[in-house]
C-alpha cells in the first residue's frame, strides 16, 4: 500500500490536538523553540551549538507529538527525550544536513560574491561614492539570486525534515534517516512542499499578529509535520532498541 501526504489531514489532525491538549501542547512547544533560539544566541559560539542541539531538541518535540498521536501519555521531559534517546545521531543529523545546506546556499550565492566583493572593495576605498549606485550596479539579478538561494534552502531542509523523528522513533543512525527522509519526500514532495507552505502562511499569521501569534501557531504546524510522518513512516513495529555503542 502506497502511502501519502494528505495537508488538509495533516492539519486538520493537527488543530484537534491542540485543541485537546492545548497548555500541554502549548508550553512544550514553546520551551523547545526558546531553548533552541538560546541556544544560538549564545554569542561566538551560538551558531556551532546551534547546529549541534537543533536537532536534539527537535527530535525530542517530534518524540512528544507522536506520543500524543498514538494516545500514549506525554509530559514536557519527553520533549527533552533525545538527550537520552539518540543524542549522537541527532546531533550529527542537524550538524550534516546544516553543512551539507550551507555549502549548497555558498555555491548558488557564488555568483553575488563574484560581484558584490570588487564593489564593496571600491566602495570602500571611495565613501565618497553613493550607495544608490552600489545597489543599481547590483540589479534585479542579485535579488533573484538570493530568492533562488532561499528555495534551495527550503526544498533542502524539506528533503531531511524527517531525519530527526525517524533516528528518536525507528532508531536509525542519521545517514540512514536522512536518506529514507529524503526518498520518501521525493516520493511525496508536492504534498509535503504544500504542507509546509500552508504551515508557513500560518506562522506569518501569527508574526503579523503582533509577533507573539506565531507561539500559538508553531504547534499546528510542529503537529502537521508529525501527522505527516505518521501517515508515511507510522504503524509499522517500532524497534525501540538502544543505539550500538
Amino acid at each position: 500500500m502506497t502511502r501519502s501526504v494528505e495537508i488538509g489531514s495533516c492539519l486538520s489532525r493537527s488543530w484537534a490536538l491542540y485543541k485537546s491538549e492545548f497548555g500541554l501542547i502549548f508550553v512544550t512547544t514553546l520551551v523547545i523553540n526558546i531553548a533552541s533560539s538560546a541556544a544560538s544566541g549564545i554569542p561566538y559560539i551560538g551558531v556551532l551549538i546551534g547546529l549541534a542541539l537543533n536537532g536534539v531538541l527537535f527530535g525530542g518535540l517530534y518524540w512528544f507529538y507522536l506520543k500524543l498521536i498514538r494516545g500514549q501519555k506525554a509530559e514536557l521531559a519527553d520533549a527533552f527525550a533525545g538527550f537520552q534517546i539518540a543524542l549522537v545521531p541527532l546531533m550529527l543529523a542537524s550538524i550534516v544536513s546544516g553543512i551539507l545546506i550551507l555549502i549548497v546556499m555558498g555555491i548558488v550565492l557564488l555568483p553575488i560574491l563574484i560581484t558584490w566583493i570588487p564593489l564593496l572593495i571600491k566602495f570602500s576605498k571611495d565613501p565618497a561614492l553613493n550607495p544608490d549606485v552600489l545597489l543599481a550596479a547590483l540589479g534585479a539579478g542579485t535579488i533573484l539570486n538570493v530568492l533562488f538561494c532561499a528555495v534551495v534552502a527550503m526544498v533542502l531542509y524539506l528533503l531531511w525534515v524527517f531525519a530527526f523523528p525517524l533516528i528518536i522513533d525507528k532508531r536509525m543512525q542519521f545517514w540512514e534517516a536522512m536518506e529514507t527522509s529524503r526518498k520518501a519526500v521525493m516520493s511525496n514532495f508536492g504534498s509535503v512542499f504544500g504542507l509546509f507552505f500552508v504551515g508557513g502562511l500560518l506562522i506569518l499569521g501569527g508574526l503579523i499578529a503582533c509577533c507573539i501569534g506565531v507561539f500559538f501557531t508553531l504547534p499546528i504546524f510542529f503537529g502537521s509535520i508529525a501527522y505527516a510522518y505518521e501517515d508515511l513512516f507510522g504503524g509499522s513495529e517500532q524497534t525501540h532498541q538502544p543505539y550500538p555503542k
